[in-house]
């Protein structure tokens, strides 16, 4: 399975890049090339046990200590509803740059046209702020251009309009596949789906 980033997104973890000058790569998994074309295949089972999933989870990391996720009204009833899901860290340190690569059961659980991510400052991201992949998972991030973010803090929020099999599912789940933050492009830290567990239920009413 690869993910292949859009000219948008590679630009903006290009300008993300000038902040590792001087920096060794050293990261928890070092996956091929990244940021770039990744696999993930290469480092969880083809067909992942199913898991318990979390909304937060510890990773006592160099530059995180937890991941979660949170929401307010994680339910409805229709097609074209807006959801939205916070993503926030504590122990952040030295961090100007992060990315995630989600996965949503149902694939059309959520309409991407209509739904985006918005990070909270001082992070940035490129204007299409969720890239769609050929194999179905979603990829963003962010970065900041005007300094490192330490401490317990906001990323951003997940903004997403219900799709169409909201008319036919009970709910939807939404995985974190991989999640990758750090000072710079060739100094982060990799956790990918088996280290993670995290996820959210939306629960269709």
């Amino acid at each position: 399975m690869k993910i292949h980033l859009t000219r948008f997104l590679s630009s903006f973890f290009f300008l993300a890049f000038i902040f590792s000058c001087g920096n060794e790569p050293v990261r928890n998994e070092l996956p091929p090339n990244l940021p770039g074309p990744i696999s993930i295949n290469t480092q969880t089972p083809a067909e992942p046990e199913r898991v318990q999933l979390r909304p937060e989870r510890e990773l006592n990391g160099r530059y995180i200590g937890t991941i979660r996720l949170s929401g307010g009204q994680l339910s409805t009833n229709a097609q074209g509803q807006l959801i939205e899901i916070l993503v926030s860290a504590t122990a952040l340190a030295n961090v100007k740059q992060f990315e995630m690569v989600l996965h949503v059961e149902p694939n059309d659980s959520f309409d991407l046209s209509g739904s985006n991510f918005v990070p909270t400052q001082p992070f940035i991201s490129p204007p299409n702020s969720i890239e769609t992949t050929a194999d179905g998972l979603w990829r963003t991030g962010g970065a900041s251009i005007s300094g490192e973010v330490n401490g317990d803090a906001s990323l951003g929020t997940l903004k997403l309009t219900t799709g169409a099999a909201f008319d036919k599912i009970n709910n939807a789940t939404l995985h974190l596949e991989f999640f990758s933050i750090g000072p710079s492009s060739s100094d982060r830290d990799d956790y990918y789906e088996k280290d993670l567990e995290v996820g959210m239920t939306i629960s269709a009413e």
